[in-house]
């Protein structure tokens, strides 16, 4: 009660603070003012444009240098705040790679808008619990609508919906947890004898199943079989070194039926749209032919590029998805929600509560009993959940569809700009095709060279890439995605590289 009351009167609190800005402000950040400042307010104080403006993009630090000069003895009095405060801007902001900076080039992106921060604190405002449906109705059906707005906006088939009565989505904490929960439908319906050949009766066991992805496939799948009990010895990582990332059809169906003749059992195949290395997708439609045809369940990993099938001309990438038994992509990464927001599809729920469903009896209800709702507990490897639909809620309501699918395609764009100012430098080259918003480049020369250049980029801490290996081959990323980039930080990142090369081969 006292914290609901603190919004309707602070104004009043503002008018009584009286005296000038300095004092108003240390009356609301010290002492029992405090618990009577709306928490919004605060963290606007911290997370000003000041502050994310003199944020280096890529800190170098020493280990442990970050916590240095932190008090040895546990701090208990509010009195302390604006102290926090202090640290904060002086030390652990400085030392923070914040994702949503313009200038950060790496990895993929790591949006922080303030639709995704507004839905944040109200679902931790609300601590709301969302395990079954009976503990908060609104966030069970918010994230069934969300999903079924998203699937819409996406061109997803009707057999991932909601109101399919069979399929739908969930929002999963990560792509890597998606994957792992796909990974153990998939083994169970393999050990429930529910995807047997014709002509086999004998029910296979753990060691006899196999799993299938190319060598580009986000490390999450190797981890997903190691965490699932699955032998690691029957992952098969196909290569694509001759396909430039390319898992190739021919090549899966090749490795699938050898594996056949050695008395292993196809259960899974993990395809992705934009590997994280270089951003190539594989050949999804064939792919997924074949695994519908012989049971196998393919899982179609869209964690960055999926984001971009918002727009129609990009639906094409996951043309196939049709024949999938689920879809997974992160509107945390190219979207505007807030980490941690991972949406996965499936077709068939069944198969999730298969091998997640366990009921104790201080979860038992009738409304549960009853099957006419979900309990999204079932569908993910935790128990508890956060009201995470609010930022998809939040997202789509604030800034809209089209809004979104302009953010991407200037993106696109930009991307493109830099990488024709990459091939017109005779020095670099372009080993791989762009990428929606990934471009791969190198110095024509050999891999030392190239890593000191990624270093003595990064070392002004201005802006923030990284690398990948190829075939041996050492190669710089550019990836752009964070909403608030503009042509003219990659103007400035493009200027900055030709510097570093210039000193380099000087």
């Amino acid at each position: 009660p006292s914290q609901t009351s603190s919004f309707s009167s602070f104004g009043k609190h503002k008018q009584q603070a009286g005296g000038n800005k300095k004092e108003r402000k240390r009356r609301c950040l010290t002492g029992s003012n405090f618990v009577e400042t709306p928490m919004p307010l605060w963290t606007g104080s911290l997370i000003t444009a000041r502050t994310l403006k003199s944020t280096p993009s890529c800190p170098l630090s020493a280990p442990t240098t970050s916590t240095t000069p932190f008090p040895l003895t546990l701090l208990l009095s509010l009195r302390r705040l604006r102290r926090c405060s202090r640290m904060w801007r002086r030390r652990l902001c400085q030392e923070s790679r914040t994702g949503s900076l313009p200038t950060f080039f790496a990895f993929f992106p790591a949006n922080s808008a303030p639709s995704g921060l507004l839905a944040d604190l109200l679902s931790g405002g609300l601590g709301v619990q969302g395990m079954i449906w009976q503990t908060s109705p609104a966030c069970t059906e918010v994230e069934m609508l969300m999903l079924d707005w998203l699937a819409k906006i996406i061109d997803l088939p009707a057999k991932f919906l909601s109101t399919s009565q069979k399929g739908g989505g969930v929002i999963q904490g990560t792509a890597s947890e998606a994957l792992l929960v796909c990974l153990l439908a998939a083994r169970d319906r393999v050990l429930a004898g529910l995807t047997l050949p014709e002509g086999h009766e004998q029910v296979p066991t753990n060691d006899k199943i196999a799993v299938y992805c190319s060598d580009q496939t986000h490390s999450s799948c190797k981890k997903a079989v190691m965490i699932s009990g699955l032998p690691v010895a029957n992952l098969r990582a196909i290569s694509t070194a001759q396909s430039k990332g390319t898992l190739l059809a021919k090549d899966f169906i090749s490795t699938v039926e050898a594996d056949r003749l050695q008395g292993l059992f196809p259960a899974f195949c993990c395809v992705t749209v934009g590997t994280t290395g270089v951003g190539a997708t594989d050949e999804i439609k064939d792919i997924a032919r074949y695994c519908k045809e012989n049971n196998i369940w393919c899982h179609i990993d869209g964690a960055y590029a999926g984001s971009a099938c918002i727009c129609p001309e990009y639906r094409e990438l996951i043309a196939g998805v049709e024949d999938c038994n689920s879809f997974n992509f992160n509107p945390h990464k190219w979207l505007l929600a807030n980490f941690d927001c991972s949406c996965l599809w499936i077709d068939d729920r069944k198969d999730i509560l298969r091998a997640l469903n366990i009921t104790p009896e201080y979860l038992r209800n009738a409304a549960s009993e009853s099957g006419a709702v979900i309990d999204y507990r079932d569908w993910q490897i935790p128990l508890g959940r956060r009201f995470r639909s609010l930022k998809l809620w939040f997202m789509l309501r604030l800034t809209g569809v089209e809004k979104l699918r302009a953010m991407v395609r200037s993106h696109v764009s930009f991307a493109a700009q830099f990488e024709e100012l990459v091939k017109k430098d005779d020095r670099f080259e372009v080993p791989f095709p762009r990428s929606l918003g990934l471009v791969t480049f190198r110095l024509k020369g050999d891999n030392e060279i190239n890593a000191k250049l990624l270093a003595a980029v990064n070392l002004s801490k201005q802006f923030y890439l990284i690398h990948t290996v190829f075939d041996g081959m050492y190669i710089i990323r550019m990836s752009i995605g964070v909403y608030s980039t503009q042509i003219d930080h990659v103007l400035a990142c493009w200027a900055h590289i030709q510097s570093c090369a210039d000193a380099l081969l000087a």
